[in-house]
């Protein structure tokens, strides 16, 4: 299983703004080019150990509609890389009419199964 960090879409000249730190608000420089971009989350961005995350893109055919013929999806990915872990939590919606991956993930909170990818 091979995984690597792949940025998210990249838009020439827009300011992306950072999470509020701790001590306030801090914001991202500018980048004039995407290797710019890629360069800057090279030196300042890492993982927690034991994190590696990945994204990919697909299609699919919907059981419910397949007359629309193959449908893009993207798949993003948080990978566990020291093995699964039973210490996890999650919240989910409280819809009538959940999608499948509420119901497995509820599923498998009840089991008490550990996970090792989000």
């Amino acid at each position: 299983r091979a995984f690597m960090t792949i940025p998210l879409t990249f838009h020439p000249s827009t300011s992306l703004a950072a999470a509020p730190s701790l001590t306030g608000t801090s914001t991202l420089p500018s980048f004039a080019s995407q290797d710019d971009y890629l360069a800057y989350l090279t030196q300042h961005g890492t993982l927690p150990l034991g994190f590696a995350i990945g994204d990919a893109m697909g299609t699919f055919i919907a059981e419910e509609a397949p007359s629309m013929g193959k449908l893009p999806i993207k798949v993003s990915v948080v990978h566990l890389t020291h093995g699964p872990t039973e210490s996890w939590a999650a919240c989910f919606t409280k819809n009538k009419f959940p999608g499948a991956p509420i119901i497995v993930g509820r599923e498998r909170l009840a089991s008490g199964a550990g996970i090792q990818a989000l």
